[in-house]
């Protein structure tokens, strides 16, 4: 496989990845031109919902349609992030959108050199406000505008996060392989869209990227009045969320929880593992867990991960629908 097809292997297949040689760890055999493998991101939360760090390769397990798969390779750097900042923009969320405006200043700075941003709303209607790039004060001024924009019609999560996955296929061919790809949405978490939810996650798999969601409070109508309702982190984007790996939590106080969040995103572990001889199937399901003895150490632990990915010529979400 030359270098060229491998990079838009990446770029094509999402979770299908050609790694080079030179990622791979020292005690791992090495291959020349290019070798199949799937990309899986994890993030690991303890018991008491913080980051378990300091994991290592053994101590995860991962299981492709039902079969353990030998991980061959291992990642627990910080990788370059492409992250697309998703906002909801239907009239409940102008107050939300605002609080993110304002530490959007903290917020940019989680990224690190090389990292790309990109700024997308959705309401009734998806609009692209900015396209990834790595200039800090240009996200900045976009999170800045969004504040002086309109708040009205419906909340269509689904289709934000369906066109939200796509911005990465519009990434440049000559991109490096191993570039964490996020989607970090924030919503009241109520609503649904033109398009099927299982449309969303098929994006988010094809782009091999990782759908996290801060929500926040929703108002409900109590009576004559306008009464705040608890914070709903059920249905609504939760089922895309568990797909691709992310995490959902309680915007609370935004000026921490937005900026955590991004931190959140670029400490996440990476697995890689082959291709499973004479995979046949467009889907194919993924269960990463943690070993034995590394479960019992840690207590109450989640383990966040893609629960699938389509595979190399797999129909309609094979190397030929995003040329």
């Amino acid at each position: 496989m030359s270098v060229i097809n491998a990079i838009r292997l990446v770029a094509c297949l999402g979770a299908l990845v050609a790694l080079p040689a030179s990622l791979w760890p020292d005690d791992s055999p090495q291959f020349t031109g290019g070798v199949t493998l799937v990309h899986v991101d994890v993030q690991v939360n303890n018991g008491g919902g913080n980051l378990a760090t300091g994991l290592t390769q053994s101590d995860f397990r991962v299981f492709d349609n039902g079969a353990e798969q030998k991980i061959v390779a291992f990642g627990a750097e910080e990788q370059p992030l492409d992250l697309v900042l998703l906002f909801d923009v239907s009239g409940s969320m102008r107050v939300a959108v605002r609080q993110v405006a304002e530490v959007g200043r903290e917020a940019m700075g989680q990224l690190r050199s090389g990292d790309r941003v990109a700024v997308m709303t959705f309401a009734s209607d998806s609009h692209l406000i900015r396209p990834f790039t790595d200039d800090r004060s240009l996200v900045e001024r976009s999170l800045l505008d969004l504040e002086r924009g309109r708040f009205f019609g419906n909340t269509h999560i689904d289709d934000g996060i369906y066109e939200a996955a796509g911005l990465f296929f519009g990434l440049r061919d000559d991109d490096q392989p191993g570039r964490r790809h996020a989607v970090l949405v924030l919503t009241d978490n109520h609503g649904g869209g033109r398009r099927k939810t299982q449309a969303a996650i098929d994006n988010l798999w094809e782009a091999d990227a990782t759908l996290s969601g801060l929500v926040t409070p929703v108002h409900v109508a109590a009576g004559f009045r306008w009464e705040e309702d608890r914070t709903d982190l059920h249905g609504g984007i939760e089922r895309s969320v568990e797909a691709s790996g992310g995490e959902m939590l309680a915007a609370g106080n935004i000026g921490t929880t937005y900026p955590m969040m991004i931190r959140r995103l670029r400490r996440r572990y990476s697995l890689y593992y082959r291709l499973p001889d004479g995979a046949s199937d467009s889907a194919r399901a993924v269960r990463v867990e943690l070993s034995p003895d590394t479960r019992r150490l840690y207590t109450g632990a989640v383990v966040l991960a893609r629960t699938g990915y389509f595979r190399a010529g797999g129909g309609q979400h094979g190397f030929a629908s995003r040329n």
